[in-house]
């Protein structure tokens, strides 16, 4: 068999393995990649269902801080007098 030939024919062999190599390596980064932003899309839907928790929480606390606000008003006020005049 010619070496020159046999040099050519390894030089493709090689280059194609190449090619294969890095096509996988380029289906493994995208299987990845899905993978993330699916996890990364649950998490985010995680948060916002958190979010959403939080300030309902927060609204249900602030009604209550303002109706025992509302409900010791009066007697601050009619302390406060009562000490302004003593």
């Amino acid at each position: 068999m010619d070496v020159s030939r046999l040099a050519k024919d390894s030089f493709y062999v090689t280059v194609g393995a190449g090619l294969l190599a890095f096509q996988r390596a380029q289906v493994a980064r995208q299987d990845l990649r899905k993978a993330l932003d699916s996890q990364l899309g649950d998490a985010r839907t995680n948060v916002e269902r958190l979010s959403d928790t939080v300030d309902v929480r927060l609204k249900e606390l602030e009604d209550r801080l303002e109706a025992v606000e509302a409900a010791l008003a009066p007697r601050l006020t009619e302390r406060s007098q009562r000490r302004s005049r003593a």
